[in-house]
């Protein structure tokens, strides 16, 4: 089916995942945001790439010229991610079948019955759904790029998605390098619980970035223009939803939240 990016992927009508890549309600803020910050021949990397609307959504936005690096550790989503890349015809894409984390080596990988929920630390809900664990190669981003498995031009990286189901302070430590130097909007899933099961927080995720310069904003998506906004968190413990595990978040180098540009005007003045 045609999707809400103006790709075809393969569709299950059962799934409600697909329900919403095909009736456009995945993730607004996330789609304007890639409309609104990544440029043609950039590059964007996808972590926690599931079945590859969001690497697919990217691959758009970069054009011809740009490249697109999807990790994705569960094998089955590799699967049916390869099958919707290749039927949308997009050549800038390249998927590295393995987890990110702080080291080299290889962890321990949980598969679940909910495809997306496949992780290193399932969390009380996913753990009722696992079906088997493997072991899994891991690599930190900043060896790849090392040894030239990922390839970065100078200046080209402008947006990560980072949704890993708690394994996020993991992935960041072992960008720390890319992170530093390239400065790309990351969108974020803070899931509380995951988190909490991986033995970290959203607390020491916030303080790790933050480190690296990066400040916090929730993206609100309104109004009949689907219009975007950015507001500025101080703390990410705010955003827990009372009926909800997880919330998204959006972390912005101070070097380009506080320039004026296209990022900059979409920046609310309240705080939080």
């Amino acid at each position: 089916m045609r999707v809400s990016g103006g790709f075809e992927m393969f569709i299950d009508p059962k799934d409600e995942l697909d329900q919403e890549f095909y009736l456009g309600t995945f993730e607004p803020a996330m789609r304007r945001l890639i409309t609104e910050f990544v440029a043609a021949g950039d590059t964007c990397l996808d972590i926690g790439a599931q079945k590859g609307f969001v690497s697919l959504t990217m691959a758009k936005a970069v054009g011809g010229r740009g490249k697109v690096f999807s990790f994705e550790a569960d094998s089955r989503a590799a699967e049916k991610f390869l099958a919707n890349v290749k039927r949308a015809r997009l050549q800038t894409i390249q998927l590295l079948e393995c987890a990110l984390g702080d080291r080299e080596g290889t962890c321990t990988f949980t598969l679940s019955n909910v495809l997306g929920w496949s992780s290193r630390f399932p969390n009380e809900i996913a753990k009722a759904a696992v079906q088997e664990t493997v072991e899994v190669q891991m690599h930190t981003l900043d060896a790849m790029t090392e040894r030239k498995e990922v390839v970065i031009e100078a200046g080209k990286l402008s947006f990560i998605k980072l949704d890993v189901e708690g394994s996020e302070p993991f992935v960041v430590k072992g960008m720390r390098r890319v992170l530093s130097t390239a400065r790309p909007l990351i969108f974020l899933e803070v899931n509380y619980d995951s988190l909490a099961a991986a033995g970290s927080s959203a607390r020491e995720l916030q303080t790790l970035l933050q480190d690296l310069g990066y400040g916090f904003f929730q993206p609100q998506v309104s109004g009949y223009s689907r219009k975007l906004s950015l507001k500025r968190v101080t703390d990410l413990d705010t955003l827990h939803p009372a009926n909800c595990h997880f919330t998204n978040a959006i972390a912005i180098h101070r070097t380009v939240s506080e320039s004026r540009n296209r990022i900059s005007r979409l920046i609310t003045t309240d705080r939080r």
